[in-house]
């Protein structure tokens, strides 16, 4: 008897202290504003919207439709919304340092988003600027990085003006323009991730979801 009181008062601690940190967690706010936000996915299909140039113009036209609408104050577009159980990430290769050995390169979350996406979070830009409707596709590629970012690849220097370069060696070289600030994806292991933003018009995805 003695035993099983001990056990289940050692089961109990255990609980209690699971329990408060599982609430240390979900109280910490999440980086974003998600009050009177509506979300839904759109998946263009493949023969249609094989080029980039249909995927801007369904994205542009829709945007544009959706802002017209009575009572909604903004609109955007992202490949992946934080706190979804999807995700995307890209491989990280600062210029100016060799190509790391297959399997072994940094990783950081990808979100090809629509120049406003930030400010309809609510989502800070901490240092820079945010992506801009002239980041068009013949603009020069450019990204938004996240705080955490900015500290794992740049510690101690300013990240305004760094180049990376995301995915295979026929991606294009990134300047970073801004710095967000951090936000949770995932409530366990995406919370302050490194991650980057880039213009969609630049990197038009198939799947894209609206906010």
């Amino acid at each position: 008897m003695v035993f099983e009181v001990a056990l289940g008062l050692a089961l109990v601690a255990a609980s209690s202290i699971a329990v408060r940190g599982a609430g240390n967690i979900l109280d910490k706010p999440p980086g974003y504003d998600s009050h009177r936000v509506l979300t839904f996915r759109v998946n263009l299909s493949e023969p249609r919207y094989t080029e980039a140039g249909p995927r801007r113009d369904y994205v542009r036209a829709t945007l544009e439709r959706l802002r017209g609408v009575p009572g909604v104050e903004s609109a955007a577009v992202t490949n992946v919304l934080p706190g979804k159980g999807n995700n995307s990430s890209r491989d990280i290769l600062l210029f100016g340092q060799p190509e790391p050995e297959a399997g072994s390169a940094p990783q950081a979350d990808y979100r090809s988003v629509s120049a406003d996406f930030l400010a309809t979070l609510r989502l800070p830009i901490v240092a820079g600027r945010g992506l801009e409707a002239s980041d068009h596709a013949d603009a020069p590629p450019v990204a938004v990085i996240s705080r955490s970012m900015a500290e794992r690849f740049w510690p101690k220097r300013d990240p305004l003006g760094q180049k990376f370069r995301a995915g295979d060696p026929s991606s294009p070289w990134l300047t970073v323009v801004g710095v967000a600030a951090d936000h949770l994806h995932h409530w366990f292991d995406r919370r302050d991730y490194p991650t980057f933003f880039v213009p969609y018009a630049q990197q038009p995805r198939l799947w894209i979801q609206y906010t």
